[in-house]
């Protein structure tokens, strides 16, 4: 049972990881992954050390390469403690699961597993173990698009876009790899696990011919002036890996006479890859016409990514590396780099009309991201071990003369993963394939595992003691990760509580989720501050008829508990996330009135989130709505026109400056705002065009805007979502939609709490 129960957890990893996804959290996939690579990986540490105790040896590969992988763990180890937000970069949700500090040691015992436990011919089972596990993926995945849902009982298995890896990029990538990794064992290997394998790469390629082929879709908008960009990783990780397989078969003359099939289908698939490399970047008009063509006869749906582009994405990963020392040598911190994308990003993104909301939370690849997040010692770590490892693969790829389809396949599997370190960002799946496919090459040197006697009292006491130490972090890691997962499905049952308007009952799982991880995760204490904030308005709508004040009164302690929730997401949870600041600001807003202060302290948190997402209009947008409160025109006209200059197309900032132009007797300037906002308004919004043009009459003719509200008479609406999920809180609201106190919401203006309260502290 101890040898046998770490190599099943192994293979219980590589299978079920990549197909694994669970409906009681928010995060459907990586984080349940996340959880279950640690319950495996971690017990299977555990049967192997106890194993070698109880033998009084210890099996072990001394590979001097194996320094690296540890040196990478140490650096994110590092930058997780240093981190812009610890907790996120520990644990991972709400930050990326796969870059997180709990991921990284997950995926360092698998590897130590792999490394340790299997010997080289077992390889090419763990190898095949994925590529089954990726085509049932690409198998599910298809029907997905095609509207045949298999887990159709799971609200979230509903969607056609929807497949067990992530985002369509993120499977197109990981199957590249796999395929990259399992061709040169269907074609040049022996054996049972030939014809399996070829029809796993059949149907890999065909997905990927499916999905990034002629189905590929083109996002229409204006790339060029934006930033973004599509990946066409998948095609160059092919490219590169058949590419490989055929210079080796061509120099190889006795691999090529034995192995003919598997030199021509190495072209074929060379030929095939670089094809639709040309199509992708030359012939966008034709294939988007033929993706449209295809999806309409087909009646499929494929999902639409777009990513940064990779200047632009390294241009933010200097800034970072520019910002401080400690954030040159260990960077923001794992997870983080949605922090660094909304401080540093071109200003041109800001313009771009469909984009300039969005926040992307990793970078154009993972080299990037790591250099951004990790810092320059976690670049340059990273490239070390892809550049060594590409050396030892190559070593063991000539070293061998009769089973060369094994170290073949883990060579043209690392040069594909290779290639995605440099194009595109890993989830958890993706970096499955990463540290897997590291400690089957060192595992192909069996010259270097060893057997180490405990042949005497104090080697056995001090294994004894490590042991201990081992099995006591890695339980406390399982306890945590417990903790977190039982947070998580807390969390979701609170939104779904919000969604039914049962604000009770999302107030209690939200204290629960909160206090399990220690009031520690601010998406968690920000969605408490907007479920009290609810509640209280829930409360004095029940009274304001009868007795206001007491209607004030009871809604009092919610409306503290708003406060001290958002107070705590910001000062103690995660000080750096500009939303936090944000929402907290919105907090303070919505008790314009109720008691003295809360303008002044609103503009202060709004200042706060500007410091950290500085081309946000949005934000802008919400101070210029303030100033209009306190009827300090000049400070609101100089927010909204920051706000236009970041984006021009902003509907809500013209049509105040329109009515601060009106108020302060410049017809003209108004009527100019106005024809703007009529022409950013959507073709479709009839009713609102109409407002505008009979509001345009109406100055022309003498008239004025004045006598009505901002918030009342914006032409824009749109609401905020129940909870919100850790990003853009309260930075994307229009006028229309939360308004200023002052306009008349639930909570009561011009009176006094019966007990005044303030924020337990300010931030300057």
């Amino acid at each position: 049972m101890s040898k046998s129960f770490p190599k099943f957890t192994v293979y219980a990893s590589l299978f079920l990881i990549p197909l694994f996804t669970l409906p009681f959290t928010s995060n459907i996939l990586d984080f349940p992954k996340q959880f279950l690579l640690l319950i495996l990986a971690g017990t299977g540490f555990v049967f192997w050390f106890w194993g070698a105790i109880g033998e009084k040896k210890l099996e072990i590969n001394l590979n001097p390469l194996n320094l690296l992988p540890l040196a990478l763990m140490a650096a994110v180890l590092v930058a997780s403690v240093f981190s812009l937000y610890r907790h996120g970069s520990f644990w991972g949700w709400s930050l990326p699961v796969g870059e997180s500090f709990a991921a990284t040691i997950s995926l360092g015992m698998l590897y130590f597993l792999v490394a340790n436990t299997f010997k080289k011919s077992e390889l090419a089972n763990l190898a095949a173990v994925l590529g089954i596990s990726a085509a049932i993926a690409a198998i599910y995945a298809v029907l997905q698009s095609m509207g045949i849902y298999l887990l159709g009982f799971l609200p979230y298995a509903q969607s056609p876009l929807f497949n067990t890896i992530g985002t369509t990029g993120a499977f197109l990538v990981f199957a590249a790899v796999v395929l990259a990794m399992i061709f040169p064992l269907a074609f040049a290997g022996k054996g049972k696990l030939v014809w399996p394998m070829r029809i796993c790469a059949a149907i890999l390629l065909s997905a990927l011919v499916f999905f990034n082929g002629v189905a590929t879709i083109y996002f229409p908008l204006k790339s060029g002036s934006a930033g973004y960009d599509f990946s066409m990783a998948p095609w160059i990780i092919l490219a590169v890996s058949a590419f490989s397989t055929l210079i080796f078969a061509a120099s190889n003359k006795s691999f090529a006479q034995k192995n003919q099939i598997a030199k021509n289908a190495s072209f074929a698939l060379f030929f095939c890859a670089a094809l639709f490399i040309v199509f992708n970047a030359f012939a966008k008009p034709i294939v988007s016409q033929i993706s449209e063509n295809f999806r309409n006869a087909a009646k499929i749906q494929t999902a639409v990514e777009i990513s940064l582009r990779h200047s632009v994405s390294a241009g933010i990963a200097v800034e970072v590396l520019k910002h401080s020392p400690r954030e040159f040598f260990i960077g923001s911190g794992p997870g983080t780099f949605g922090y660094d994308y909304v401080k540093f990003k071109p200003k041109q993104i800001s313009q771009d009309g469909v984009g300039w909301n969005l926040t992307f939370f990793s970078a154009s690849s993972e080299f990037i991201n790591r250099a951004a997040t990790v810092g320059a010692l976690g670049a340059v770590l990273l490239l070390i071990v892809v550049l060594v490892w590409i050396a030892e693969g190559f070593r063991a790829l000539i070293g061998e003369r009769e089973q060369i389809a094994l170290p073949l396949a883990m060579f043209g599997g690392w040069l594909g993963i290779a290639v995605a370190v440099f194009c595109y960002p890993f989830n958890l799946s993706i970096a499955l394939l990463f540290w897997f496919l590291l400690a089957a090459i060192v595992a192909l040197d069996q010259e270097k595992a060893v057997s180490l006697a405990l042949d005497n009292v104090k080697k056995n006491y001090a294994a004894s003691l490590i042991f201990a130490g081992s099995l006591m972090a890695i339980i406390g890691l399982m306890v945590w990760g417990a903790r977190h997962y039982y947070a998580e499905t807390a969390y979701l049952d609170a939104v779904e509580a919000f969604g039914r308007k049962d604000i009770p009952a999302a107030i209690k799982k939200l204290e629960a989720a909160a206090d399990a991880t220690d009031r520690l995760q601010d998406n968690y204490l920000t969605g408490l501050a907007q479920a009290y904030l609810a509640q209280a308005e829930e409360e004095i709508k029940k009274g304001e008829e009868k007795d206001p004040q007491a209607a004030l009164e009871s809604a009092a302690p919610y409306l503290r508990d708003a406060i001290k929730n958002a107070v705590q997401s910001t000062e103690i949870a995660n000080p750096n996330n500009a939303s936090n600041w944000a929402f907290r600001a919105y907090v303070y807003r919505k008790l314009i009135g109720v008691s003295e202060g809360f303008d002044d302290w609103a503009l202060d948190m709004y200042q706060n989130a500007i410091k950290l997402e500085p081309s946000n209009p949005s934000l802008f947008n919400e101070v210029g709505q303030i100033y209009l409160i306190k009827n300090d025109l000049n400070r609101a006209k100089a927010a909204f026109e920051k706000a236009v200059e970041l984006m021009p197309q902003y509907i809500d900032a013209h049509y105040y400056l329109a009515l601060i132009a009106d108020a302060q007797g410049e017809k003209e300037k108004a009527i100019e705002r106005l024809i703007i906002v009529g022409q950013l308004l959507p073709a479709d919004d009839s009713a609102s065009k109409e407002n505008i043009e009979k509001a345009i009459a109406d100055l022309r003719q003498g008239g004025s805007l004045g006598g009505q509200s901002a918030a009342q008479s914006s032409p824009a609406v749109s609401e905020e979502s129940a909870l919100p999920e850790g990003e853009n809180a309260a930075g994307d609201s229009s006028p229309a939609a939360e308004g200023a106190a002052a306009d008349g919401g639930a909570v009561p203006q011009g009176e006094n709490l019966p007990e005044p309260f303030q924020p337990e502290s300010q931030s300057e």
